[in-house]
């Protein structure tokens, strides 16, 4: 029932093995990834720990607990039980990505990028290469923004972030003409981004295709953008 989503039908299944078997940790799992799935992060995090105290020894138990602490922004308890998770396993790339993406989001940046490497070695992915390139570009290291940014869509050639940030960092390099060809890619895939449009508005703009930059303006005007947003981009 999990499987299929028919949650409820599922909880009842697990509280009944619970209640014949209180030490059975699967059901306590199970029933954590229930509620993390309700986004009852505090639930999910009780039932985590319960079966944790009967499986010690079980990586999914300590990722699954990393993810609800992220989600109720506690990364000093979500790394706790990450550095756990990798203990038991060096290279469960989830819990090296995840750890990567948690110590960028709080900029610590030498370690961001040391993780984000570390999950690279184990599989590829677009989004640790476009992790790396957005530290990179926060670094103002643009060239090595780009580089990265480059290496996601070599992973997979419609991932739109990473478009869209080559197109950014382009215009910081006052490329605009190779910027509108990366939002142009973008919005062949997605036309609905409030965000892009204003980005390629901005870059016709940069061109003098006024005409053209008007016209992804108003576009971007459908999708309901705040004022500030506006303010951001265009003043």
């Amino acid at each position: 029932h999990l499987n299929i989503n028919n949650l409820d039908k599922a909880e009842e299944y697990f509280n009944i093995s619970i209640k014949h078997n209180p030490e059975f940790g699967p059901s306590n799992f199970n029933l954590g990834k229930i509620f993390y799935i309700r986004k009852k992060y505090d639930d999910a995090i009780e039932f985590f720990l319960k079966s944790l105290y009967f499986d010690k020894n079980n990586k999914e138990i300590y990722y699954n607990l990393a993810q609800s602490f992220v989600k109720k922004n506690d990364y000093k308890k979500a790394l706790y039980y990450l550095q756990s998770c990798a203990k038991l396993d060096p290279t469960y790339f989830s819990c090296i990505y995840l750890t990567a993406w948690i110590y960028h989001q709080l900029k610590n940046y030498q370690k961001a990028i040391f993780f984000y490497n570390n999950s690279l070695r184990i599989k590829p992915t677009e989004e640790a290469y476009n992790g790396l390139g957005l530290i990179y570009k926060e670094l103002k290291l643009l060239d090595l923004a780009l580089e990265n940014y480059h290496k996601s869509l070599l992973v997979n050639q419609k991932y739109i972030p990473a478009l869209n940030n080559i197109g950014v960092a382009l215009m910081q390099k006052n490329f605009f003409f190779d910027a509108v060809q990366y939002f142009d890619q973008y919005l062949n895939i997605d036309n609905k981004s409030d965000a892009v449009l204003l980005n390629m508005a901005q870059a016709q703009f940069s061109i003098l295709e006024f005409d053209k930059g008007v016209y992804f303006f108003e576009k971007s005007l459908e999708q309901k953008q705040s004022v500030e947003t506006y303010k951001k981009y265009l003043f």
